[in-house]
């Protein structure tokens, strides 16, 4: 199967950024195309009816793809991750922070995430398992609504020695996670203490364990009792809106 992704906006995004890599357009009517003001006159594009479309590219129910599907020379992996420690030495140039997603499991999330990072800024890139997690794939840059290609990515495989090299390069570890000791999040100096890593845990299990030992700071974000805890994504909207914020 090749690389692709779908809907409007992901392929307008693409069509933006990574123009020399689109290999072939596939698209429902004339009215779809009129998605694409810029589109390249010479890009292979075809006409199909939109269950086989869904059917060619094997795209479930739930996979909208809005008219619209290209075909890249390159998939997202390829396009969108870097080294760790070539994406912390970019995030340090850049004076912004990353954001550490240790167990993150729901793409949507992940999709979610990516929007609010490049939304609210401050955010050069997300660091992600390489195994048992969600995946960067086209159901996420749909959710992302093609904010994926405007953000960089890696992973990592042990959670010690990421959290040694991450504060090896001069980055405070900070716990978005709810304990006794935790600052709240309005109270928070992020002026002294970013650009930073990021990490949001799981809704159920929250920060690992290994993780939390090296943790420099622990927030929590102020809620009722009445909700346990928030929606990862959520969480994270509401962190990166705040420290957008105060650093004004």
């Amino acid at each position: 199967m090749s690389s692709y992704i779908y809907g409007k906006y992901p392929v307008q995004e693409f069509l933006k950024l990574h123009r020399k890599l689109a290999k072939k357009l596939w698209y429902v009517s004339e009215n779809h195309l009129r998605l694409l003001p810029d589109l390249d006159r010479d890009l292979p594009r075809e006409e199909i009816r939109a269950p086989e479309l869904a059917r060619e590219f094997g795209l479930r129910e739930y996979e909208s793809h809005q008219g619209l599907l290209l075909e890249t020379e390159k998939d997202l992996r390829s396009l969108l991750y870097m080294r760790l420690e070539d994406l912390l030495i970019e995030a340090s140039e850049q004076s912004k922070s990353l954001i550490w997603l240790p167990e993150i499991q729901d793409g949507h999330n992940l999709g979610a995430i990516t929007r609010s990072c490049v939304a609210f800024e401050g955010i050069a890139g997300i660091v992600l398992p390489e195994k048992n997690s969600a995946r960067l794939n086209p159901a996420v840059a749909k959710v992302s609504a093609g904010t994926v290609f405007a953000m960089k990515y890696a992973g990592f495989h042990n959670i010690k020695a990421t959290a040694q090299l991450i504060q090896s390069a001069g980055f405070k570890l900070i716990a978005i996670e709810k304990r006794p000791a935790s600052i709240l999040l309005n109270e928070f100096d992020f002026k002294q203490n970013t650009p930073a890593v990021i990490i949001l845990g799981s809704e159920g299990e929250g920060i690992p364990s290994q993780i939390a030992l090296f943790c420099d700071y622990s927030i929590q974000i102020p809620q009722s009792e009445a909700v346990d805890s928030l929606n990862l994504s959520v969480s994270a909207g509401i962190f990166l809106y705040e420290m957008r914020k105060s650093l004004g």
